[in-house]
């Protein structure tokens, strides 16, 4: 989800999520040197495939935003500890559907905190990965 542009000190200014969604080199290059990175995910489990050009677009790019996260994530892994935390899967939500916005937050909030409570007593994190899903009712999306 992008905000609207807004002016500051003479400056435009818009979502960072336009340019750079997971901006972990920016984070690096600031000195972090242990990054917790939350991913939105992507559904990959839809019920039936995207219809339309917007929701095939913005099912495309979330795909997209997903794959790149994975090759950066691959790709700084030794420059910084990055903590990458579960996204929600399986996601039957398309990328278009505002309505369960609370149930994306509520699911990310627990994912994640049964994922570091794992990883503070010691258990190995889950590579991340994308799963897509072969639902039973539709056929598979490709990712």
């Amino acid at each position: 989800m992008s905000f609207p542009a807004v002016e500051r000190d003479g400056r435009l200014l818009i979502d960072g999520g336009v340019a750079n969604n997971t901006p972990i080199v920016d984070a690096i290059e600031l000195g972090a040197e242990r990054i917790y990175v939350l991913p939105t995910g992507n559904a990959c489990d839809l019920l039936e495939p995207p219809r339309g050009a917007v929701a095939m677009l913005l099912h495309a790019m979330s795909l997209l935003v997903m794959r790149r996260l994975l090759v950066e994530v691959e790709m700084l892994r030794d420059r910084a500890e990055l903590i990458v935390l579960p996204p929600p899967c399986p996601l039957t939500i398309a990328p278009i559907d505002f309505s369960r916005a609370d149930e994306l937050i509520r699911r990310g909030y627990e994912d994640s905190s049964e994922y570091l409570d794992a990883v503070a007593v010691g258990h190995t994190p889950v590579p991340l990965t994308m799963a897509m899903h072969a639902h039973r009712h539709a056929p598979a999306l490709a990712g």
